[in-house]
């Protein structure tokens, strides 16, 4: 598990990467371009040529175009904050335990 999220909106249809709204956002990996996605330069994550077909599905219909939308989330990975362990004591048993599990890179 790397993050819960409470769900407050779904966007479809690519909305999110079509409405200049959502244009600033550090997970806008994709914008739409002259009638195609495209990867953003700017992008900080998914560099892999396979990735855009893998997020959104495969074009024309791009069947997994769908985004989840959260104001209240929190993000397990490895350079969260530790302010979640206080307070949810299932979720820090739960994300330890997966940790531990975790391959290690050689």
């Amino acid at each position: 598990m790397v993050y819960a999220a409470l769900v407050t909106s779904k966007l479809a249809g690519g909305e999110y990467y079509k409405e200049g709204r959502y244009a600033g956002r550090e997970d806008r990996i994709y914008q739409f371009n002259d009638g195609r996605y495209i990867r953003r330069k700017e992008a900080q994550h998914h560099f892999i040529a396979g990735d855009l077909v893998h997020d959104l599905g495969p074009g024309p219909n791009f069947r997994r175009i769908y985004v989840l939308l959260s104001r209240d989330f929190r993000y397990f990975g490895k350079e969260s904050s530790c302010e979640y362990k206080a307070k949810f004591d299932r979720v820090r048993h739960a994300i330890e335990q997966a940790w531990a599990w975790a391959p290690r890179p050689s």
